[in-house]
């Protein structure tokens, strides 16, 4: 599970990720090990809001099940919705604010697309564009971390009032806003 965070006008926020449940290990260590991570990060400082990816509703699942023509792993629904609903329940305890994003809205924010293809061509489009960005160090290609990037970049720009006086647009160069000397 990756993480990421810093104030909005960092130029490259802490970040990481943890493995929050070993191979074999029950289903249950998936709570232990999120809570873990979460009183790991907000120990020394509590965080201005928390923002996760929002988990897959039933309805979609079973909608791209359906698309599919065949049935998908059901758990990995329920195990996104429990993480989900763990974090919600750690966050209120503490009165931090929280929200989750939907991953198309991130993709289309962070790499300018909301559909890059399939899974693995959006991991390696958002962990291109951290690269970028240089929110990762160059020869990293941890997708749980690039992943939690995006959703602080867009955290950022919805709720930090982050507006950068320069962005570097997908492939097309440097731009400037109007105005700006």
């Amino acid at each position: 599970m990756g993480w990421a965070m810093g104030a909005p006008g960092d130029k490259a926020p802490l970040s990481g990720s943890a493995t929050i449940r070993k191979p074999k290990e029950s289903y249950g260590a998936i709570a232990r090990g999120t809570r873990q991570m979460f009183m790991d990060l907000v120990a020394e400082r509590k965080p201005d809001l928390v923002v996760w990816e929002a988990p897959w509703s039933i309805e979609a699942w079973f909608a791209d099940c359906k698309r599919k023509g065949r049935p998908q792993n059901g758990m990995s629904v329920i195990i996104g919705n429990a993480i989900a609903l763990h974090l919600m329940g750690l966050c209120d305890a503490r009165d931090i604010p929280w929200q989750e994003v939907h991953r198309q809205t991130v993709m289309k924010h962070f790499i300018g697309t909301a559909r890059p293809g399939g899974r693995e061509e959006g991991k390696k489009a958002v962990l291109q564009r951290c690269h970028q960005l240089r929110y990762l160090p160059d020869l990293c290609k941890d997708d749980d971390r690039g992943d939690a990037l995006a959703n602080w970049d867009m955290a950022c720009a919805l709720w930090g009032g982050r507006i950068d006086k320069e962005l570097i647009l997908h492939d097309q160069g440097k731009m400037r806003f109007q105005g700006d000397d």
